[in-house]
């Protein structure tokens, strides 16, 4: 992953919506292999912008083995706003997964995005904008766990063929 200087820092702390969004946008353009988000329904980080798509059709065209996989417990958002997304999971599924996260975990209400498996940028609560982003191993070993037990327990998501309307 090409990192920024300021990146370095082991953790940084942000305090916007803007900030965080800055941070989504410069990790997903960076990510090279996986991208691994979980969020309450994919509007904090802007799933329907076309610089999402973009971004995310650029991360699967660079290697076969590429993938991106989101859950997320309201899968609304997605459906009704994100055209883009479903155009992308017409053209890239089963390396792009869109999932539902299982009701019994529907009151876990903080966020992540992991890139590569080298970064994590953690959403402190759904409520909040306040975000962290994190290189160290075990914050980031520890976000892929979690991931890895919430697809582990996703329902289906959305299919390829939802048109976003």
């Amino acid at each position: 992953m090409d990192i920024d200087p300021q990146d370095l820092e082991r953790y940084r702390q942000m305090a916007t919506r803007t900030e965080a969004r800055e941070a989504f946008d410069r990790i997903i353009a960076r990510a090279q292999r996986s991208l691994a988000i979980f969020d309450d329904c994919g509007e904090f980080w802007g799933l329907e912008r076309k610089a999402f798509a973009d971004a995310a059709a650029s991360l699967l065209a660079r290697h076969r083995d590429a993938s991106i996989t989101i859950v997320v417990h309201d899968l609304a958002h997605i459906e009704r706003h994100c055209p883009r997304l479903s155009t992308l999971l017409r053209a890239h599924s089963p390396r792009l997964r869109v999932l539902q996260s299982d009701p019994s975990v529907r009151a876990y209400s903080r966020g992540l995005v992991i890139a590569d498996e080298t970064v994590v940028l953690r959403r402190a609560h759904f409520d909040q904008p306040m975000s962290f982003l994190d290189f160290d191993e075990a914050a980031v070993a520890a976000s892929i766990k979690l991931f890895a037990e919430l697809v582990d327990n996703a329902l289906p998501g959305v299919s390829a063929q939802v048109t976003g309307l």
